[in-house]
Formats: C-alpha cells, structure tokens, sequence
C-alpha cells in the first residue's frame, strides 16, 4: 500500500483525459467548424443561436468555413452587408461573395433576420459538400405571378432623396455649476449611380455657468453651419464635386464665413471594391470669405482666402484585421507659410491565434491659425474654452493588445441576467 497515493493520482488523471476526451467530442464534435468576423452591425449572439447546427469557433485558424462581413453606410440611409466565405481543410477553393442590404426603414429585429438568411444561404454549398444534404429543407416563400409583356417601371416617389431632422438637448446642474447644450440638425442626400447631393444644417448652443465665493463665469459658444456638396462618378476611378457652405462659429471668431470648393479624386482600385479595399487621393482647392468677430492677430477683420489641400487614404478590411490611414496637407495660396498636415489612422491586426493588437494616432502640424483673436487670451478663455488658442500641434496615439484563451467550441447562448 506504499504506492497508494502514485497510484490514486494515476487513476485520476486517467480519469480527467478520459473526461476531456469526451467533453471535448461532445463540443467540437460539429461537421463544420464556422468563424463569423464582422466589422459592424451583427448580433452575434442571435447568429450562434440560430445557427446551432454548427460550432462556432473564435479563432479563424480552427475553422473549416470562414464567414467575414463588411459593413458600409448606403445612400438611402441604409447599409449594404458583403458576406465573404473562405473554405478550408476538406472546404479548399469552395469561396463566395453574397450581399445583403437594408433600408432605414427596417428595424433591428428585421436586419439582423435577413442578414442571417443570407448568412445560411452562403453556408449551403458546404453543408451540402459535408454530406446533411438529407437533413435540409428548403422553404421558398414566392409565389410565380404572370409577368406582363411590357415591364413597369417602379417610379419612386422620392426621387432617391433621404431626409434627416433631428434634435437634442443636455441640461445638467450642481450647486456651483450648471451646463446647457442644445443641438438642432437637418440632413438630406440622393445617391444614385452617377450623382451624390447632400446637404447638412446644424445650429449648436452651449453655454456653461460656474460660481465661486462671490465671481460668477459664464462661457457660451455658438455654432451654427450649412454645408451642401454634388459629386459626379467620373468612372470606375475618378470623381469630382464641388462643395460649398455658411457659418457662424464664436469659437473659431467667425461673425460669418461662406466657402466654395472644388475637388477631384483618384480611386486606385475600382470603387466597387470599396467595401473592402480602397486608396484615394483628393485635391481641394478652396475659396472662403470670412468675416470675423474680433480683430485677428493679422490685424484683419475681414478677408478673402484661396486655400489648397491633398489628401491621401487607404482603407482596408481583410481577413487578417482592418487598417485605416489618412496623410492631409494644405496652405494658403498667398502664404505659403500658413499651413497645415495632419496623419491620422488606425490598425487591428489578428497576429495569431487568440492575439490581436491595435493602434491609433493622430498627429498635426499646424501653422495656419489665421483666424486668432487680437490680444492676450484671458485665464477665462483657456479654462472655459470659450475660444480657440495658438498652438502649433495636436498629438494622441493609443495601443491595445488583446489575448482570447481557453474553449474554442462553444455555441451557448445565455441571456440570464
């Protein structure tokens, strides 16, 4: 009985790798192992409940089918889903692209219902490859109708225009200090094919009141704008608008400013790839006429400026994670000296199995801060942020790891609680 203890401890670990075993068999004991990678607009949970017949993985290097989905804002207000399925092990070279889309008037519950239609008629080919050819129903809810001879054609009332009003307000109080923000917004586009118009109205209060012993401080900034833009498809790689707009910003010590603006853009890829890839260049040529509040530190209280701008951004989602960069400079036309460039842009990257790291920064040079106030900034000014202030740069940049462990098989779904 010396070895009674070596020999206990042997019966349990026999006893645990038998238990995996099966634990193991009973979760990833699926036909296919299914990774779903969406950039937005999923519900997850709802998918793995519906889509039970398979093992959902979270990692995409233990998957026989890859589902990755990317999400882009429409013209109607919607948005357009790109499904892109990627087989693997037995599934090699069986790959396909759906696109489901959706209108603003849809709720929720209706998206997320017709993404994973969609969703399971994209995963078809492989449950038919994977032999439950005989567990399969098919439903198809369509009638055939007769179709006349000659084909109406759908007249839509609107005229592709989407229209947007909307409004909040933020009120909040202490003993010492109270805040009120007020915000009123109107927005209306058309997209078609050939044509983008678009229009945005804003008017923007917020005034902010602090007291201390017997000094009462009050800061109030107003900002109120029209923008409106045209842009016309030049082909599958170029564009062109013009942009125009008025404003009134106390913070910026604009009385009143109009701009008008021309641009072109360059698509290196064709912009029906968009979705999940694209490299764009832009050049601005921009006209403004500004009337300002206070005397600027040019001794201007008035002025027309011609101002120049270029624009270089890539934007990427692929099954390896996502990237966005964005590299801006200008300068006005009279001055060269005056000017601007600005770098910004974000990364996510899956490095391996359960890892992924992400980063993002941004970064501005400025030197074109021509509409600053006459005279010294009062300690009122930069605590209350009542108007804007020299600087010659803005930094931030950011990092973030994250490291997934332990069940790569599991399908539940538990709302409780």
């Amino acid at each position: 009985m010396k070895n009674t203890p070596q020999t206990l401890l042997l019966l349990l670990a026999l006893l645990f790798c038998q238990t995996t075993q099966l634990f193991s068999q009973k979760i990833g004991g699926g036909p296919i192992n299914l990774h779903v990678n969406c950039t937005g607009g999923c519900d997850m949970n709802y998918i793995r409940q519906e889509i039970d017949y398979l093992e959902h993985v979270r990692d995409q290097g233990l998957a026989d089918v890859q589902a990755f989905i990317n999400r882009i804002r429409s013209g109607n207000g919607g948005s357009v889903y790109e499904l892109s399925f990627t087989g693997l092990n037995e599934f090699e070279g069986l790959n396909q692209e759906l696109v489901y889309e959706t209108n603003p008037n849809q709720v929720r519950d209706e998206v997320r219902e017709g993404l994973l239609k969609r969703i399971e008629a994209g995963l078809l080919p492989y449950l038919l490859k994977s032999g439950l050819e005989e567990e399969i129903e098919i439903k198809v809810n369509y009638v055939a109708k007769e179709v006349e001879e000659e084909a109406v054609e759908e007249v839509d009332p609107w005229d592709f225009w989407i229209f947007e009003v909307s409004g909040s307000g933020n009120l909040n109080k202490e003993s010492q200090r109270e805040s009120i923000n007020l915000e009123f917004g109107f927005e209306a586009d058309r997209v078609t094919e050939e044509w983008k118009f678009g229009a945005d109205i804003e008017f923007n209060l917020n005034e902010s009141r602090f007291e201390s012993d017997e000094d009462v401080f009050v800061s109030t900034r107003k900002r109120h704008f029209f923008d409106g833009r045209a842009i016309k498809s030049l082909g599958n790689h170029w564009a062109a608008g013009v942009f125009g707009g008025l404003s009134h910003n106390t913070f910026r010590n604009l009385d009143f400013s109009y701009y008008l603006s021309p641009a072109i853009e360059y698509s290196l890829y064709p912009y029906s790839e968009a979705i999940r890839r694209e490299i764009t260049l832009v050049y601005n040529l921009n006209f403004e006429q500004n009337d300002y509040i206070e005397e600027t530190i040019y001794g201007a209280t008035k002025e027309g400026l011609l101002r120049q701008s270029l624009r270089l951004s890539a934007r990427f989602r692929q099954p390896w994670g996502s990237l966005f960069a964005s590299l801006e400079a200008s300068n006005y036309m009279h001055d060269f000296s005056k000017n601007r460039a600005r770098l910004n842009g974000f990364v996510n990257v899956r490095l391996f199995q359960g890892f992924n790291l992400r980063f993002n920064t941004e970064i501005e040079l400025i030197r074109d801060l021509i509409t600053l106030p006459a005279g010294e900034s009062s300690l009122e000014d930069i605590l209350l942020r009542q108007r804007q202030i020299a600087t010659d740069f803005t930094t931030s940049f950011g990092v973030g790891i994250s490291y997934t462990f332990g069940s790569a098989y599991n399908s539940i779904v538990n709302p409780r609680l």
